[in-house]
C-alpha cells in the first residue's frame, strides 16, 4: 500500500513540475506578454541564471539570462541611448558587486540606472520579466537582420556549410596516430 501511495505521489509531483515549467516557458516563448500573464505566474517562481538554462532547453525562444548577458545588453543599450534616460521597456535587472566589491556586472551610469537583482520574490519576478524582454529584443533584432541585412542572411543560410561533415570512414591507427 505504501509503495502504491509513493508511486502516485511521485507522479503527481512530476505532473506539477511539468505544468510549472510549461507555464513559464509559454510566457518566455510568447511574442506578447500581458499584465495578466505576469500576474498568473506561479507564486513559487524560480528565475535565476540556473533556471533560465532549463527554460532555454525546453523553450524555442528563450535564452539563458544571466549576469554576463544582462551586463552586455546593458552596455549595448547605454551605447544606443547615449545621454538619454533609460526607458522602462529597456530597464533590465542587473547583477551587483560581490561581497569583495569585484565582479561588477552592472553597467549603470549617471543617466542609465538599472535595478539590481536580489533574492526576494519581487526580484525573481523582475528577473523573469527581464528574461522575457531580452527574448523579445533578440527576436526582433534577428528578424530585422534577416529582412534587411544581406550579410546576416548569407551567414544564417550557410551556417551548416561552414562546418563540413566528418569523413564517414572509420578511424584507423597508423604509427600510433589516429587518422580519419
Amino acid at each position: 500500500m505504501v509503495q502504491f501511495y509513493l508511486q502516485i505521489n511521485i507522479k503527481a509531483r512530476k505532473d506539477k513540475l511539468v505544468n510549472y515549467l510549461h507555464s513559464l516557458v509559454n510566457v518566455l516563448d510568447s511574442s506578447t506578454c500581458s499584465v495578466k500573464m505576469i500576474s498568473n505566474l506561479p507564486s513559487e517562481l524560480l528565475s535565476d541564471s540556473g533556471a533560465t538554462k532549463v527554460y532555454s532547453l525546453i523553450g524555442s525562444e528563450s535564452i539563458i539570462y544571466d549576469d554576463r548577458v544582462s551586463a552586455t545588453l546593458g552596455v549595448l543599450i547605454n551605447q544606443f541611448l547615449g545621454d538619454k534616460k533609460l526607458t522602462p521597456s529597456l530597464r533590465l535587472i542587473m547583477g551587483k558587486k560581490d561581497k569583495r566589491g569585484i565582479n561588477n556586472r552592472d553597467p549603470s551610469n549617471d543617466t542609465q540606472k538599472y535595478p539590481k537583482k536580489g533574492s526576494e520574490e519581487h526580484h525573481k519576478k523582475a528577473h523573469f520579466i527581464s528574461n522575457v524582454k531580452t527574448n523579445w529584443l533578440l527576436s526582433a533584432t534577428a528578424s530585422k537582420l534577416l529582412r534587411e541585412d544581406d550579410c546576416f542572411q548569407y551567414i544564417v543560410q550557410n551556417l551548416c556549410e561552414c562546418n563540413p561533415p566528418l569523413k564517414s570512414e572509420k578511424p584507423s591507427r597508423d604509427n600510433n596516430r589516429l587518422t580519419l
